[in-house]
């Protein structure tokens, strides 16, 4: 390949590059597209110089270039591009990855390497600090969090965010911050300058702030708390709000540090007294916090030994109904005289015993003995038949029957070492309850 040719080669890329860039920038909404910095060629913001000997030495660090600034010059290609690192620039980016940054400006929304949408907010950032479009670069930021819900993005963009209300001295700008993403002392400043009171959501979203630390039911019991706390506000201040004092002189050196996250502006960082530890506030809030807990610890205990009565007062009526509803025969026919009169069983009983069985389930006790019945004058082998029907009986207290049945059943199976241990245990107690029986009948003679 001829030297001339190389020349060609490379004036074919440039063009095409020039072609993508042109095509893409046209394609970035115009609201997205009026907060870029573009140049054709990189220039330092700010530039450290020294002379010496009449020579001036210019010494510039990539701290001195704006981050989001478009380059024009530098090439675009469409490809497979790594993950950005920490502290991105256009400027270091590769072809690849300029080429997904400016697709991602022509859809803001799209999910995105958290870095691509760092660098387009480093020039709102910019604009803020010098107040040029600052209303439209809040207003972008806040389209950027709703689409990019990053721990480190929010952080940063809120404290862009507060910056821009105390430099502009418009707190309506704070308005549109997710209060319940900010630390309690930001929560305290903003609410605290916007709006002037705090009611119980917010009080509890300030116990960290303040030193309180018993959560407990703030996490468990949120709402009992937060009911609790409103009640308590009406007690002590006539509100269901806390409200600041600002004729309170904020008796704390303690400081809050916000950090702009643009690495290329000088003096990034800006401080606030943090309020919510001055001594009058930091007490309100605690002891409020503290009371309510203790509220809501007792209502809990009382919540739980009522539902405790409560279970234990269902447990006695479902036992009792249970008690009620199973079926005790009212005639006096002993238990031969009622296989005598039961139907004969189909072949060997064995579908008599299932449908008795399934009446059984279905607490259907009358209809189970009569099905069951029909088995036993089939003179069953099956032991089960006769312990279900011992069950059975136990459970309307027909001890004698019990006894009866288990014998009827040793002897059609022959021997069942069950059958023999529930047929001791029945007779048993069929003897205590005629002994308890007899004690009864004398007791009232």
């Amino acid at each position: 390949m001829g030297l001339f040719n190389l020349f060609k080669k490379k004036e074919k890329i440039k063009e095409n590059t020039n072609y993508n860039l042109d095509i893409l920038t046209k394609t970035i909404p115009i609201n997205v597209r009026k907060l870029l910095y573009l140049s054709e060629k990189r220039v330092p913001i700010s530039k450290n110089s020294s002379t010496h000997n009449g020579i001036t030495i210019t010494i510039s660090s990539e701290n001195d270039y704006e981050p989001s600034e478009i380059i024009t010059s530098l090439p675009i290609v469409k490809g497979e591009a790594e993950n950005l690192g920490y502290y991105p620039s256009y400027y270091q980016m590769s072809p690849e990855q300029r080429y997904n940054y400016l697709s991602f400006l022509t859809k803001i929304h799209i999910d995105i390497d958290i870095g691509y949408v760092f660098v387009y907010y480093y020039g709102l950032e910019r604009k803020i600090f010098l107040d040029n479009d600052l209303y439209e670069a809040v207003e972008m930021i806040i389209t950027l969090q709703k689409y990019h819900n990053n721990h480190s993005f929010i952080s940063y963009s809120n404290n862009a965010l507060i910056y821009a209300a105390m430099k502009k001295k418009d707190y309506n700008i704070l308005l549109n911050i997710n209060l319940a993403t900010l630390r309690p002392e930001l929560l305290f400043l903003v609410k605290g300058s916007l709006i002037g009171e705090f009611n119980a959501e917010d009080l509890m979203l300030l116990a960290k702030g303040v030193g309180f630390t018993n959560n407990r039911y703030i996490k468990t019991a949120h709402k009992e708390f937060q009911q609790n706390l409103t009640d308590l506000l009406l007690e002590k201040f006539g509100s269901i709000n806390y409200k600041v004092d600002k004729s309170i002189e904020v008796d704390t050196h303690e400081k809050i540090r916000l950090t702009l996250s643009n690495y290329s502006i000088k003096n990034r960082y800006f401080e606030y007294p943090n309020a919510l530890l001055s001594s009058k506030f930091q007490s309100d809030i605690y002891l409020l916090l503290k009371e309510t807990h203790e509220r809501t610890k007792v209502e809990l205990a009382i919540k739980r030994k009522t539902k405790k009565e409560k279970n234990s007062d269902n447990n006695t009526k479902i036992a009792q109904s249970q008690k009620q509803s199973i079926f005790i025969p009212t005639n006096d026919l002993t238990l031969k005289e009622r296989i005598l009169l039961s139907k004969e069983p189909i072949l060997d009983g064995l579908d008599e015993e299932i449908t008795g069985n399934n009446y059984y389930k279905q607490g259907k006790y009358e209809e189970a003995e009569e099905w069951l019945l029909r088995s036993v004058k089939g003179e069953s082998d099956n032991p089960r038949l006769y312990e279900r029907l011992g069950i059975l009986y136990r459970k309307q207290r027909r001890y004698k029957d019990e006894v009866d049945i288990l014998k009827i059943g040793i002897r059609n199976v022959k021997f069942n070492s069950k059958l023999n241990e529930r047929l001791a245990n029945a007779i048993e107690i069929n003897e205590k309850n005629k002994l308890k029986a007899k004690m009864n009948s004398e007791k009232n003679c």
